[in-house]
Parts: C-alpha cells; structure tokens; sequence
C-alpha cells in the first residue's frame, strides 16, 4: 500500500523506455508540482495523472514545461518546451514533504503515491 504524497515539486528528471509509464500520480495524489520532465518512449504513457482537482487538465497536480509525447488526460506534455534538464539532474528531487535520497529511474517510473514511503521506483 502506497503513502499519498501532496504538496512536493517534482523536477529535473529524465525517464526513457520504461516499461509502463513515466510519470504516474495515483488518484489520491494532489497539489504536486512536476516541472521540467523529460519522459520518452515509454511502454504505456510517458505522464498519467489519475488525480481530479483544479490543476492542469483537470488533475489535482501542476504540470508544467515537461517535455514528453503522450499523456492521459492529454494536456500533460508539452512538446515544445524549452526543458533545462542535464544528466546529473536525473534524480527525484523533493522539496517539500519528506526528502528522501535519489535514485535514477532504472526500476520503473516514478509514483507520486509512493515519494514519502520507502522508494522502490524512485
């Protein structure tokens, strides 16, 4: 069972040939800032939000300048963005919640309903 995660910006991270999607946020996650993504050829989608609220596209999180293909709801992606994302920067970044260290994006995408708990996708 997954910890919900609220109110943490998610930015910087590349995620490649996944083999589900690249970015999850579970319908319990919300008030999330992911910003400045890169997410590519990924096995499903490269960024699902199954959050409802007043965000972007009808999400309860905040999608903004990631760089990436196909997305549900559509609205997610922005294709033409400007993203300043380096090789170094793959890495979660929490700033607010519970920081927790790391990791590339080798065992899956990330999921926002487990960034507080201990970090299996991160």
């Amino acid at each position: 069972m997954g910890v919900t995660a609220n109110a943490n910006t998610v930015r910087n991270n590349i995620v490649s040939s996944s083999l589900n999607d690249g970015f999850l946020a579970d319908t319990s996650s919300g008030g999330n800032t992911i910003l400045h993504n890169s997410s590519q050829l990924n096995g499903n989608l490269d960024a699902q939000d199954l959050s409802t609220g007043a965000g972007t596209a009808g999400t309860d999180n905040s999608w903004e300048a990631d760089n990436c293909t196909t997305s549900s709801p559509s609205g997610l992606c922005h294709t033409a963005a400007t993203t300043r994302i380096a090789a170094e920067h793959s890495k979660v970044t929490v700033t607010r919640g519970t920081p927790r260290r790391g990791r590339d994006n080798r065992h899956g995408p990330w999921r926002a309903s487990h960034l507080d708990a201990e970090e299996e996708h991160l």
